[in-house]
């Protein structure tokens, strides 16, 4: 226990380093003054450029996220810091507006490596979400202390050399990558056709949780917004000042910054130690905001430092609280880093718009202020009043396409997993719920079940295709997996055990004209568990199984009904041999023309079943669905076909 103790402290102490020497704090004081200086851009270049950079996000952040759970979170962070070395680099041999260009793009690529698998690190360290939160503020505290001193020294060096504070922060980059090398808190797994398609599953019941789950959408739009502001004032405050102080800018905008660094690290230490007294923290946080850019309104000095100092507290503030709800709110642990690089996906959409918004539409940088902090009002405010809404979720209602069923059909999130409900007209009995619970899953593999009530069934939901839908040989494959499974656990079962029995025992009457046939099908050997409807729409193929679903008709029945139903499914793509004999392969006690009679039958009885159901879209293409397979069976037989 304590070697492991040790470990943690040690991958704990690793990224403490790899986090504060990633800082860009040796040159982001005096970087819009360089950029004005040595590259001639004035203020609204800056800021419009770096708004075009803004959609390198948008395009690969996705992409990233998914890369970082597939292919290892500490990879794509490294690479992410050999990144920003290459900004760097360009920065220092190609000091033009080119450059600049250049920096921006792999600042961006950077970004969108940290911006999940950064903070999935991070919670991999901690036990839980709590323990996330507590080390977050801390690491954000402890960051803003340190880093203070990176922004003193470029600031001095910077009136030495200009380019001398840049080798600096190189030097820092590479310190914080080998650090990182060093971090050992992932298992790095290779990547495999099967990892991959279980990650895409994974995503596309993701895409299904993000439209029940709207908090994750607030949450990040919310963080969007917050980011975008802090990163407009970063590239945008030393200009402020020097627009006010005029001479000795650098020295006294590294002043700022370290006292912000200082009022940042009591941010984070405020919002750990009172966040649970506070009443709605994305209130006061979104005040904050406000606040601060009324401020930066007025050309009066001390009042644009106010501002300052109350942005730097909220940044300290709001990112290990919003993160960490934003953590707490990922349901799916395998798609951490996925789902951080969605919302930050979202965040880059909030930042564009900010950025064009704050770049074009006014020229004096007053204006500017003055009009995001109208839009951080009306912004917070709507983001609050949906997140009030949020907290009670409504189902996602999947519509029948049975026009007789006999159920509903719902999506939604129980115990922090997505799942699908079955809502029953009429409560179930005591003895289907019993055996559901017990032994349903004995069968065939079929989805967990998260609850039963009076009259719903909340089933763990599984993504996958509809074996109706796969081409002829993956429906053979299934098959066979299905029908040997069938072989080898075909067992009698003394109907005296139980009092759950399939409505499918009746249907052994439509063979008792033939008194040999219905004889032989009746003999109690084949007396079983069955699905009851076991036709292909019932079977959900994923990357690695099958599962069958969809059990109303769950009981005790005849065992060749469920492989009589599944071998004259419609859709099944095998012609009438490949079912004869695949049946006969199951039964061999029976002859090819008993089998032949045993189908004729059959498919005629789905007929009339389906001849008075013809009414519903349903009832009519599973009615003519019937008929053309009859017709095969018939033209064959040389018989009659209903028409």
């Amino acid at each position: 226990m304590n070697i492991n103790k040790n470990k943690l402290f040690s991958d704990k102490t690793l990224f403490y380093i790899y986090y504060l020497f990633k800082s860009t704090g040796f040159i982001i004081t005096i970087f819009p003054i360089f950029l004005n200086d040595i590259i001639k851009l004035n203020l609204n270049e800056i800021v419009t450029i770096a708004s075009y950079f803004t959609f390198i996000p948008l395009i690969l952040e996705i992409p990233t996220g998914f890369l970082s759970d597939l292919w290892g979170n500490k990879k794509v962070v490294l690479t992410g810091l050999l990144l920003m070395i290459c900004g760097i680099l360009f920065l220092i041999i190609f000091p033009t507006k080119l450059s600049y260009c250049f920096y921006l793009g792999f600042m961006a690529l950077a970004g969108n490596c940290f911006s999940g698998a950064e903070d999935v690190l991070l919670r991999n360290i901690a036990t839980n979400d709590e323990e996330y939160f507590k080390i977050k503020s801390d690491l954000s505290s402890k960051f803003y202390i340190y880093s203070t001193s990176f922004l003193i020294v470029g600031g001095l060096i910077y009136k030495v050399n200009v380019f001398y504070t840049f080798y600096l922060q190189m030097i820092s980059l590479i310190f914080s990558f080998t650090a990182l090398i060093f971090l050992n808190v992932e298992k790095i797994e290779i990547i495999n056709k099967l990892k991959l398609e279980k990650q895409i599953s994974d995503i596309k019941i993701s895409i299904i949780w993000i439209k029940l789950e709207k908090k994750f959408i607030l949450l990040s739009l919310l963080i969007g917004w917050f980011s975008s502001i802090i990163l407009l004032n970063n590239r945008t405050v030393q200009l402020l000042f020097l627009k006010l102080i005029g001479s000795n800018a650098p020295i006294y905008i590294t002043i700022f910054f370290c006292l912000g660094n200082l009022c940042s690290s009591q941010g984070a230490l405020f919002i750990k130690k009172y966040v649970n007294k506070i009443k709605n923290p994305i209130i006061f946080l979104s005040f904050l905001t406000i606040l601060s850019y009324l401020f930066f309104c007025s050309n009066i000095l001390i009042l644009s430092i106010l501002g300052y100092f109350i942005l730097c507290f909220f940044k300290g503030a709001y990112r290990p609280y919003l993160n960490s709800k934003l953590m707490e709110s990922i349901p799916i642990k395998s798609l951490r880093a996925s789902f951080l690089s969605l919302s930050a996906f979202i965040g880059a959409i909030v930042a564009f718009f900010i950025q064009f918004t704050y770049g074009q539409i006014f020229k004096n940088i007053f204006e500017k202020n003055l009009l995001i902090s109208i839009l951080s009002l009306l912004f917070c405010t709507l983001i609050i009043f949906f997140l009030s809404k949020s907290k009670n979720n409504s189902k996602i209602h999947l519509k029948n396409y049975n026009g007789f069923s006999s159920k509903e059909n719902y999506i939604d999130i129980y115990n922090d997993s997505i799942v699908f409900i079955q809502k029953y007209f009429e409560c179930l009995s005591e003895d289907f719920k019993k055996g559901l619970n017990g032994i349903y899953s004995n069968i065939y593999p079929a989805p967990k079940i998260y609850k039963i009530t009076n009259n719903e069934i909340y089933f763990e939901y599984t993504v996958g295709k509809i074996s109706s839908n796969l081409n002829k040989n993956k429906q053979e494959i299934i098959l066979s997996k299905i029908l040997n499974n069938i072989k080898n656990n075909i067992k009698t079962i003394s109907i005296s055990n139980t009092n759950l029995y399939s409505e499918t025992l009746s249907n052994t009457d439509i063979f008792i004209e033939n008194k040999d046939l219905y004889s032989k099908l009746c003999n109690t050997k084949y007396l079983s568990l069955i699905h009851g409807d076991l036709h292909l729409d019932n079977i959900i193929v994923t990357s690695d199984n099958y599962y069958v679903v969809d059990w109303d008709l769950f009981g005790i029945g005849y065992i060749w009904f469920d492989v009589l139903t599944l071998l004259t499914s419609p859709n099944l793509k095998l012609n009438k041999n490949q079912r004869i004999y695949n049946f006969i392969q199951i039964f061999p006690e029976f002859n090819e023309s008993e089998v032949k009679l045993i189908f004729n039958i059959f498919i005629k009885q789905k007929i009339n079943v389906f001849s008075k159901l013809k009414s519903s879209l349903f009832g009519y293409k599973m009615y003519t669905k019937f008929i053309t397979l009859d017709k095969t069976f018939s033209r064959e037989r040389g018989e009659l076909s209903y028409e």
